[in-house]
């Protein structure tokens, strides 16, 4: 990412798309966030200031996950699981907590620690484990 003013336009099709979802969103009284995720090969500063432009004429946040390396707690020399499309594990466990934290403290969104829903999600999530450990030759089911 070498910082530039200059910017790549969004895609046509793209936009089309990215108005119709914002306008959804909308339609529903939901905030629309914009998340890029760290990559070596697919993003360019170019890219960014469209977005960010993007984001900032239609009061959209944009979080640049390639921007906020140090914040997030990972470093551009040893985050990637190959050649820079993929953060490992340990990274993508820092920038999932990075922007939960940010969700949470700029977003009002209730918890669904003790719904319902959330008991029958652990429920399955055990019972997953359980299998991927019985399937690994860990444990039997």
């Amino acid at each position: 990412m070498v910082k530039t003013d200059e910017y790549e336009p969004i895609d046509a099709e793209k936009l089309y798309h990215l108005d119709a979802f914002v306008t959804l969103c909308r339609e529903n009284n939901a905030k629309v966030l914009l998340v890029e995720m760290p990559t070596m090969s697919s993003w360019n500063y170019e890219r960014h200031n469209a977005v960010e432009q993007y984001a900032r004429a239609n009061g959209i946040a944009f979080l640049d996950m390639n921007l906020l390396y140090e914040q997030a707690g990972i470093s551009m020399t040893n985050c990637f699981r190959d050649e820079g499309h993929h953060l490992n594990y340990y990274s993508a466990s820092a920038v999932t907590k990075y922007i939960g934290n940010y969700i949470s403290q700029n977003y009002e969104i209730k918890s669904a620690v003790s719904d319902e829903t959330a008991e029958k999600w652990n429920d399955n999530y055990q019972k997953f484990l359980k299998q991927a450990k019985a399937e690994k030759g860990f444990e039997k089911v």
